[in-house]
């Protein structure tokens, strides 16, 4: 495979783009989401009115400034493709060169990468890097920049890189800085240095600290709080609803690069990373710590998102390293025994391939689902651009395919008015339990299209709309019909 740049990137790109489950299709995933906030922020005539829309987003305020030039020029597909490509492309570089700095040849950083990428990159919190485009691949590659930087015995500009991160995703920069800050004062740093770095990512990471200072918001109370970490995204924050299987995989990986390290030895770069990933251990156990204390504040800041990450991939940079130095530096009975265990418990790479590409060439097809995403596309042509909306809260594709404004998205929080939102959502769906994802929305559904028609009036007049898209049947004028879903006109002005 030999030592050029542009072949292991090109051989990574291609992976992401071709082999990559969370790449198939554009849009996807959240960027139905973040594509219609960045739109919102630069197209006034984008989804006019929408009460999420128009809110204060701190935390996506830098990312939808710096990239949300690119919907005046392209269309949203073509700036989630250029997103995608571009943060693709910055993260594998930062990986490649991490891989280097463990001492491996690129090819070896190649073949660990992908492995990774096939492994699903985080075994635990569904947080991954490769992926849609969204602020948080941007500044995870800064992130991968930053910690090679500060591992390779840099200051400032790891330190502007770190400062970007924060900016473009605070709580990707903010828990992999102070991970990286323990580091320094644990690796033995100089005062000096610590707070030179400290300064100026403090000064690069004003773009991303003062959309808070300047947002108009409220401080979500502990109830919200706990519906969130409970109910909505239980995925990212809570550590009893992680596969325990998972958890315990992490801490054999965790154990292998720790002894591989330890037992073989290494330079100071080296040191610098594995006491990293000593720190990230630290947040991912004081995370669970506070889930007992029921410290719901304390877990919305998704203290485990770079744990389940970075130990799986820096595993194969480990054990390519060991496998690599084998000859002249024989392997201890317990670094084969963990490295054994540990391969034995991660998924198996070339099922997940297999599963993948089956998956593209027979793709699962959901009737219901299509029918309700050819009346959003109608929507989109057969409504005025200011109408208003009533609209299945659970699908994240419908501000992109219609470009309207809704009541409410159960993907999208607002996040200065969080009690608003729940309340809109209750309105539209009914009360909303914990399982409420784990059975696909299905209590939702029943809920929104089990609605009666005084309670459809009712909405309609509490929010403006003129529109209603359900499965449920009204005495309205029927606008348009797919499968059993329609668009009702609603009594008033439309």
């Amino acid at each position: 495979m030999g030592e050029s740049i542009p072949l292991q990137l090109g051989i990574l790109l291609g992976y992401a783009a071709i082999l990559n489950p969370i790449s198939v299709d554009v849009p996807s995933g959240n960027e139905w989401l973040y594509l219609a906030r960045l739109a919102r922020r630069w197209d006034p005539e984008f989804a006019i009115g929408d009460w999420t829309l128009d809110g204060s987003d701190p935390g996506h305020a830098f990312f939808n400034l710096v990239f949300g030039w690119l919907a005046l020029i392209l269309p949203l597909e073509g700036v989630a493709w250029v997103g995608r490509v571009g943060a693709w492309t910055a993260c594998f570089a930062g990986l490649l060169r991490l891989g280097r700095t463990f001492g491996l040849p690129l090819w070896m950083a190649t073949v660990s990468i992908l492995l990774w990428c096939v492994g699903g990159q985080s075994l635990v919190g569904e947080e991954w890097v490769i992926g849609n485009f969204e602020g948080k691949c941007v500044a995870w590659a800064l992130l991968f920049f930053a910690l090679d930087g500060f591992a390779r015995g840099g200051t400032l500009a790891p330190a502007v890189m770190l400062g970007l991160s924060f900016s473009l995703h605070p709580l990707v920069g903010l828990w992999g800085g102070l991970a990286m800050s323990v580091t320094a004062g644990a690796t033995g740093w100089a005062p000096t240095r610590m707070l030179k770095a400290g300064g100026v990512v403090l000064l690069v990471s004003l773009p991303g600290l003062l959309p808070f200072a300047m947002a108009e918001s409220v401080i979500a109370g502990a109830e919200f709080l706990r519906f969130r970490a409970l109910v909505h995204i239980p995925f990212h924050i809570d550590p009893a609803s992680f596969v325990q299987r998972g958890v315990a995989t992490l801490f054999v990986l965790f154990l292998f690069n720790q002894l591989a390290f330890w037992r073989r030895g290494g330079n100071d770069a080296l040191r610098f990373l594995v006491v990293f990933q000593a720190v990230l251990a630290a947040f991912f156990l004081v995370g669970v710590a506070a889930r007992a204390f029921e410290a719901w504040r304390f877990l919305n800041t998704m203290p485990f998102r770079h744990f389940p990450l970075i130990i799986p991939l820096f595993f194969w940079f480990h054990l390519f390293g060991v496998l690599r130095t084998a000859r002249s530096a024989p392997l201890s009975p317990a670094l084969v025994g963990l490295g054994m265990l540990g391969l034995l418990c991660l998924p198996n790479p070339i099922g997940g391939v297999y599963d993948h590409i089956h998956h593209i060439w027979n793709p699962p097809i959901d009737q219901d689902a299509e029918d309700l995403g050819a009346v959003l596309d109608w929507i989109a042509t057969g409504t005025p651009a200011d109408a208003r909306l009533i609209l299945p809260p659970w699908r994240s594709d419908a501000y992109l395919r219609t470009g309207r404004a809704q009541v409410a998205s159960w993907r999208l929080m607002r996040p200065d008015r969080p009690d608003e939102w729940r309340w809109r959502l209750e309105i539209l769906a009914g009360p909303i339990e914990a399982s409420t994802r784990l059975d696909e929305y299905a209590s939702m559904r029943a809920q929104y299209n089990g609605r009666s028609t005084e309670t459809v009036k009712i909405i309609g007049e509490a929010f403006g709309a003129g529109y209603l898209v359900t499965a449920g049947s009204h005495p309205y004028e029927v606008l348009f019909e797919q499968g059993r879903w329609r668009v009702y006109a609603l009594p008033g002005p439309s």
